[in-house]
């Protein structure tokens, strides 16, 4: 007789993992993305974080003022009172030095220059300029930036070539007050005419 042969068992797939699990866990943490320093809080009572590498604000731009020992000593070594009335507040040669020192560029004057400005300066002050002036001489670069040379007056060629300040010439134009010695810082001038009708004229 013919033995019943019972067939082999079939063999059960294994299905190996493609990697083998890690019997301890993995050391390295999930990458998160970083939050933006701004929106970091800070601890109450810290002060908040500096940026890194932060772009400084510019600086507020200055314009340099002379320095004043340096203008005053000048003004008062040329003076005629040793620069008495400089130095008391309301004067016409406190308003003439504190005009000056505002003015551009003045760090590059030659010292004539400077003399010659505060001389006229003192004089517009001190003959009522911002008052009885007529305003085609008040408005025509006195006390401006514009050089001295070219203030308003009624002759022509106030300076000579070499920019000596040499005609004071401001006749009918409402010149009042009083001269001051400060004209005797215009070394180089040769004319002086204030004429007024009347005795509305400046006295010395």
């Amino acid at each position: 007789t013919k033995e019943n042969k019972v067939p082999p068992p079939t063999p059960v797939p294994t299905i190996s993992p493609t990697v083998a699990p890690s019997s301890s866990p993995s050391t390295r943490a999930p990458t998160l993305p970083t939050p933006p320093t701004a929106a970091t809080p800070s601890p109450a009572g810290s002060p908040p974080p500096t940026p890194v590498n932060a772009t400084p604000m510019p600086a507020a731009p200055t314009t340099p003022a002379p320095t004043f020992p340096g203008l005053l000593g000048l003004i008062v070594e040329n003076s005629f009172d040793n620069g008495s009335a400089l130095l008391r507040p309301g004067t016409p040669q406190r308003f003439a030095f504190e005009w000056l020192r505002e003015n551009d560029g003045i760090e590059g004057f030659s010292d004539q220059t400077i003399l010659q400005r505060y001389a006229l300066a003192t004089f517009y002050f001190s003959t009522n300029g911002n008052s009885s002036w007529e305003p085609t001489i008040r408005d025509d670069g006195w006390l401006t930036d514009t050089p001295e040379c070219e203030w308003g007056s009624t002759a022509n060629n106030a300076c000579d070539t070499n920019g000596v300040y040499t005609s004071l010439t401001l006749d009918f134009v409402g010149v009042s007050g009083q001269l001051p010695l400060e004209i005797g810082m215009l070394t180089g001038l040769t004319r002086l005419s204030v004429r007024n009708n009347g005795s509305a004229g400046p006295s010395l």
